[in-house]
């Protein structure tokens, strides 16, 4: 297509209704242009007569005129015989500086859909018909990504929650590397029992309920395990706590997420330990800024501390749900008296760590419940939950503030 600047008095159209959404555009589009200048040109037929017939961008040429321009941009793009006018829609989408990647890819796609209808499927070894490398060249673009795109088009239109990737190249790991892992899981037979129970809080200990699941099965682990030291030693980790996480390993799907609030020296314990299990851990921590308290150094030289680390650990390569994430989230503590548990994490901070490392339908595992923040939290958000919690006590009152079955 050709870019030429035309006299507005050299372009015919037949003008839309009018109506209140029509005005209402027209006002919006009219301070953008004031405000930026017009950035994406109109596209026009060849002259017959004399005269360019419009093809698209009448409200940019109704807004272009009242400001008293004599002249505007225009792609010049002749039609094909039999040629679908939605084809003109779609190359001018496809110039548009800010167009989000699905809808680049989604375009791709049905400008190779529309040459199809129109010319035929081609075939391998002939030259009739329209082919994947016929769209590629028209569109100046490789085969290679074009076909990729399409795919990714094809994948989106099944899930639109895949909309929500901030950015092409991450959608793309994201998309081809589950399908990496329904393959494999197919043609390992993994799959999830019809007796499994999701959105469910087990009682017992983690380590032999998590025997019971299929593996490759959950999407993310966030935990809050018991730590090497706490103010209760209740609390405390056992000999078991650091074998769970091998069952959890086990569980966790292909490219997938375990968080875990950790104290200082249980972080260095666990960046040891869990690359023995398959885990492969970030070196320095997240940090959690627990807005609202301070514990005490236990020497006068001491910084009184507000903050705790969060292990970030990955089973394969996946890839965050965004670019540019921090890795310090700052949240208020729950208040005492609102506490269902003595190490309780507030919502707030579990339900980003959840949209960042999952999407809407994952399915999150806690192995060590507690107060049933997680599972709360995940329900929330839209993603499906498995908790489990050794106490009777604090089974009890995360059963009853889930309100799920026992």
């Amino acid at each position: 297509m050709e870019l030429i600047h035309l006299a507005i008095s050299d372009i015919t159209f037949q003008p839309s209704t009018e109506t209140e959404n029509y005005k209402e555009s027209i006002v919006r589009l009219k301070d953008s242009i004031t405000e930026q200048g017009l950035l994406h040109p109109i596209t026009v037929r060849p002259p017959t007569d004399g005269k360019y017939q419009l093809a698209s961008g009448e409200k940019r040429l109704v807004v272009i005129k009242s400001l008293g321009h004599t002249t505007i941009p225009c792609m010049v793009r002749a039609v094909e015989p039999g040629e679908p006018e939605e084809l003109t829609h779609i190359h001018e989408n496809l110039m548009r500086f800010n167009l989000p990647w699905y809808e680049q890819c989604e375009l791709e796609r049905k400008l190779h859909t529309l040459r199809i209808e129109q010319h035929g499927q081609g075939k391998p070894g002939k030259k009739t018909g329209w082919s994947l490398r016929d769209t590629a060249a028209e569109l100046s673009m490789s085969f290679g990504v074009l076909s990729e795109d399409i795919r990714i088009a094809e994948i989106v239109a099944s899930d639109p929650n895949l909309r929500k990737i901030g950015d092409k190249k991450t959608a793309r790991r994201m998309i081809f590397t589950a399908l990496k892992q329904l393959s494999q899981e197919a043609e390992a037979g993994m799959d999830v029992p019809d007796d499994f129970e999701i959105n469910k809080i087990y009682l017992g200990s983690s380590e032999e309920v998590i025997k019971s699941f299929p593996q490759n099965t959950f999407h993310a682990c966030i935990t809050d395990p018991p730590w090497m030291k706490f103010k209760d030693d209740k609390y405390t980790s056992d000999e078991f706590t650091l074998s769970v996480f091998e069952q959890i390993y086990r569980v966790l799907t292909l490219d997938s997420f375990l968080f875990a609030f950790v104290s200082v020296d249980d972080f260095y314990m666990y960046r040891k330990e869990l690359p023995k299990f398959g885990f492969t851990v970030q070196q320095i921590p997240n940090i959690w800024v627990k807005e609202g308290s301070l514990t005490r150094g236990k020497r006068t030289w001491e910084y009184e501390r507000n903050y705790e680390p969060i292990l970030v650990a990955v089973k394969g390569s996946p890839a965050l749900t965004s670019t540019m994430l921090s890795s310090v989230y700052s949240c208020k503590i729950v208040v005492p008296m609102k506490m269902v548990h003595p190490n309780e994490k507030p919502e707030g901070v579990i339900t980003k760590i959840i949209k960042d490392c999952t999407y809407e339908g994952a399915l999150i595992i806690d192995p060590f419940a507690g107060s049933g923040v997680v599972c709360e939290a995940a329900r929330k958000s839209g993603r499906r939950f498995v908790g489990i919690e050794r106490s009777k006590d604090h089974y009890s009152k995360i059963v009853k503030r889930l309100e799920v079955k026992k």
